[in-house]
């Protein structure tokens, strides 16, 4: 399916609508149903957009590329983010995702989730990100847990569908800010990890304790704009970050693969004694579907492994990336 996800503009407003109108009978995750979505025109949909964005919100959709002929571009996703608006609750951003039923399991609510909280993370005034989703919506429980989400609650009886009281899983995550303290080394996270998810044989990657800037060295040589150094020449003092031992990719995909059911673990576990391990072990999961859990169990081990290694080092850090 070829769609891409942007944010909403006033311009989106009737498209919005229709939409929301389209969806609201699809399922029973929603706080409305059919015929139950808010009456409003597309001046009054826009108005809200821009209220929105003022605040410090978005919104987002997944819209599939259509030629004009066939129609223009169709919405097929949505997800609104809104913001406190007052002083105490301006640092709480809560989301809601909707997607269209016959685009289900199809990467859709994945992709509006990327945009939507490597937004937020960028934004260093948020520390809170919430949602509430129905209890029983295991698979939106367990894809906002691979974004750091974490159950912190349960509101009963939060919906009534037909006549009957629905529990609504409360999920947030907390990001840790700081900001820059005087004498005192400081990271952006995402740097970090960037430089911990492209480690191998080839690359040793390394920090600058006075910058935050993170750097390579490939092979014998440094590269840094295309010309090579020496880290010890190198103005700043460099530290070396963890390395393929200390990341320990092959104990992530042994201690993934002891949570499955008896028959994938078996199967997982054999691949990893044998050659070619990590792009056979990334295979299995694809067929199995399971290559998303993959990547989310081993990214909060190498959220892990850059947490330990900052505080080994001394240095304040705050989510997200350096602008």
């Amino acid at each position: 399916m070829n769609f891409i996800v942007r944010q909403a503009t006033p311009d989106d407003a009737q498209a919005i609508i229709d939409f929301m109108d389209r969806v609201a009978g699809e399922s029973d995750n929603l706080t409305f149903g059919a015929g139950e979505f808010p009456a409003r025109d597309a001046s009054d949909e826009a108005e809200l957009i821009g209220r929105q964005a003022a605040s410090g919100g978005f919104m987002l959709l997944a819209v599939l590329q259509r030629s004009r002929r066939n129609g223009g571009p169709e919405v097929v996703g949505y997800l609104t983010m809104d913001v406190g608006e007052r002083p105490r609750t301006r640092h709480r951003a809560e989301f809601t995702v909707a997607v269209g039923r016959a685009h289900w399991h199809q990467g859709v609510g994945r992709r509006l989730m990327e945009y939507a909280v490597s937004t937020v993370e960028a934004n260093q005034a948020i520390e809170v990100l919430s949602c509430r989703v129905q209890s029983n919506n295991e698979y939106a429980i367990r894809l906002y847990e691979q974004f750091g989400l974490e159950v912190t609650g349960i509101d009963r009886g939060f919906l009534k569908v037909d006549g009957e009281l629905v529990d609504a899983t409360v999920m947030s995550r907390v990001f840790h800010r700081v900001a820059p303290t005087q004498g005192k080394p400081f990271f952006y996270l995402d740097d970090v990890l960037e430089a911990l998810d492209l480690v191998n044989d080839e690359m040793t990657w390394y920090a600058c304790l006075e910058t935050g800037e993170t750097n390579v060295v490939l092979g014998q040589g440094w590269v840094s704009d295309d010309e090579a150094f020496d880290p010890d020449e190198v103005e700043g003092t460099w530290v070396e970050l963890p390395g393929r031992f200390e990341i320990d990719d092959w104990g992530t995909m042994r201690d993934f693969a002891d949570l499955q059911e008896d028959g994938l673990r078996n199967r997982l576990l054999d691949i990893i004694h044998r050659r070619g391990a990590y792009g056979n072990f990334k295979d299995e999961c694809a067929r199995c579907g399971m290559l998303s859990d993959y990547y989310a169990f081993r990214d909060r081990r190498h959220r892990r492994v850059a947490i330990a290694w900052l505080e080994r080092n001394g240095c304040a850090w705050t989510e997200g990336r350096r602008p």
